[in-house]
């Protein structure tokens, strides 16, 4: 999708740490419910700094240091400043079949959608602590078109309703963790303005009281949003219409593009599959964990095939990708890890 953050954030650590756990152990109880750990250190060698090319994450408060899943304009959005604004902008490469006419969305207010998306994460990393199938999180939150903004975009706001982690039945102490952090989350808020060209703006999570732990999946709430709005190109287009999207961060070198082809449309729908490309040039990587004169290369490609409404939110979005990052230490040679991410999304 336009902006697919290619981020493999929450590995949930402690729960997997519950799974790792000797055998012998698995029979035993704790004396007393275990609180949610507050020392857990989100590991950015899962994360991915493509993030930094995505949607923006302005916490309201409680997750730490105020930092972002992602900074920097959605593609298609509000140009960004300097030599990156060129690449915010929609490029039509093929216009399609004809009949032609131009996409654009126009939000219902007030029509709520209540909305179900699963991510699934796979790591391959051999000798990595926490590699291999991770436990599916579903997230269940319910999304309206509030208000007009003084600019024109729409005002969405979503409230997360229910959040389940499919964790097979394991130690005590992981289904306790596992419900406390489920429930941690049910609330929260999050609230983004959208334009009527699918350009999306900041999204602000009011996750002040989100536990420490609970923050760690903020990430993937946010990638839980990416396949709601897709831009969509200013001319119009039919049927095998081709345009593409690309943004890039600046400091990182990072770069993700994005090409569109609309399936099918209605006056009311469209069918888009989205392919996306990602690159950066081997780098420093600034992770407390590795010792100084790390590198860090990735890349990284996805699809996905998106069903749009475009009077509210995607009623269908269904797709994976797969990252791929190596780690040079200097002296100790290079340690390769690929990420594929599957995300399925519905709306009613």
């Amino acid at each position: 999708m336009r902006r697919t953050l290619f981020v493999a954030a929450a590995l949930l650590p402690m729960l997997l740490a519950c799974k790792e756990q000797p055998k012998q152990e698995a029979t035993k109880a704790p004396a007393a419910p275990e609180p949610i750990p507050s020392d857990i250190v989100y590991n950015s060698f899962f994360a991915s700094p493509s993030g930094a090319a995505d949607l923006k994450v302005a916490f309201d408060g409680g997750a730490g240091d105020g930092g972002s899943a992602g900074a920097g304009a959605a593609d298609g959005g509000e140009p960004r400043e300097g030599p990156e604004a060129a690449p915010g902008k929609i490029q039509v490469t093929e216009p399609g079949a004809e009949p032609r006419a131009k996409l654009q969305y126009a939000f219902a207010l007030g029509r709520a959608a209540t909305v179900t998306s699963t991510i699934t994460l796979s790591v391959s990393a051999p000798g990595q602590p926490g590699a291999g199938d991770q436990p599916p999180i579903t997230f269940t939150y319910v999304i309206t078109p509030k208000a007009r903004t003084p600019e024109g975009k729409t005002h969405f706001d979503i409230k997360i309703s229910k959040v389940d982690v499919a964790l097979p039945p394991t130690v005590p102490q992981a289904a306790q963790q596992k419900a406390m952090l489920e429930k941690s989350m049910v609330g929260v808020e999050a609230g983004f303005d959208a334009s009527s060209s699918g350009e999306v703006g900041e999204v602000k999570l009011a996750s002040d009281k989100v536990p420490r732990m609970a923050q760690q999946i903020l990430p993937l709430v946010v990638q839980s949003f990416e396949f709601l709005i897709a831009p969509l190109p200013g001319s119009p287009v039919g049927i095998g219409a081709k345009w593409a999207s690309a943004s890039g961060d600046p400091q990182t070198g990072v770069k993700l593009v994005t090409s569109y082809t609309l399936l099918a449309q209605t006056a009311t729908t469209a069918q888009v599959r989205a392919e996306t490309s990602l690159s950066s040039p081997r780098r420093a990587v600034d992770d407390e964990q590795l010792p100084p004169g790390a590198m860090l290369e990735e890349k990284g490609t996805g699809s996905y095939v998106v069903d749009l409404r475009l009077d509210g939110v995607a009623s269908r979005a269904e797709g994976s990708m797969s990252n791929s990052k190596t780690i040079t230490v200097p002296k100790q040679g290079s340690q390769s890890m690929v990420i594929k991410q599957s995300q399925k999304l519905e709306s009613r």
